[in-house]
């Protein structure tokens, strides 16, 4: 008997209790879905591991990187060099819904949202045509009538640095400035690939990350050799550090 699953409309944020039977249910339960879903809470045990490479195998899309909020640790470098501002500026908000993907807040204190569905279409169609507004197929996020979830929410939360250290050491990096975010990123790479590969635990990524940040980065690289060299140099503190 041959059993087929259809993608189905589920979407939503799971904190998983200390149960591995349970773990296993959300994780397949959230593969089974085309839409975003977040579960916290997760022991990543062997056989959760082993769980996440049969499903991965399949095809699903599991990231480690939202896990350890290393994500969010890039954005805020991006930000500092993007925006030319220090890291003290940058501010991080947890928001599992994923619908509003960017904020503007006005002189008078009044904060203006582009919200979306959760995935990167119309964020990336804004950039391309900005300061038009172009006619586009994308379906619009419909606030009244939302099919996915019905009331629609959004929480937005503080982030728990202790918790999710790996955010932390994105702060330290934009901060300290140099050749500390390419290290942060290099480091952040080897660690997580050590942890796919059942190499190390899960908490082993930020650890690593951490290690080699302690290595001298002031170095400001100016070309793009100088880029790759601080890249490899971190990649080989990091597996040295893992082993």
């Amino acid at each position: 008997m041959i059993a087929k699953f259809k993608p189905s409309k589920l979407k939503g944020n799971i904190n998983a209790p200390p149960s591995k039977s349970m773990a296993h249910r959300y994780l397949i339960g959230a593969a089974l879905s085309n839409e975003v879903c977040h579960i916290s809470g997760v022991d990543y045990s062997e056989d959760i591991l082993a769980s996440i490479d049969c499903l991965k195998a399949l095809g699903a899309k599991i990231t480690i990187d939202s896990a350890t909020l290393a994500n969010k640790a890039l954005e805020v470098i991006e930000a500092v060099k993007l925006f030319n501002v220090p890291s003290s500026k940058v501010e991080v908000t947890i928001h599992p819904q994923s619908l509003v993907h960017s904020l503007i807040r006005t002189k008078d204190g009044v904060l203006y949202s582009q919200m979306s569905h959760p995935d990167m279409c119309h964020p990336i169609l804004s950039a391309l045509t900005w300061p038009e507004f172009t006619k586009s197929s994308l379906p619009p996020l419909d606030l009244s009538n939302n099919p996915v979830e019905s009331p629609l929410t959004c929480t937005f939360a503080k982030p728990d640095m202790e918790k999710f250290p790996m955010l932390a050491l994105g702060f330290k990096a934009a901060s300290l400035g140099g050749a500390y975010p390419i290290a942060f990123n290099a480091a952040n790479e080897i660690g997580v690939e050590a942890f796919i590969n059942h190499e190390i635990g899960f908490y082993d990524i930020s650890n690593i990350t951490a290690k080699v940040l302690e290595k001298d980065w002031s170095k400001l690289p100016v070309t793009y050799e100088e880029v790759l060299l601080f890249d490899s140099m971190a990649r080989k503190y990091a597996k040295e550090i893992k082993c």
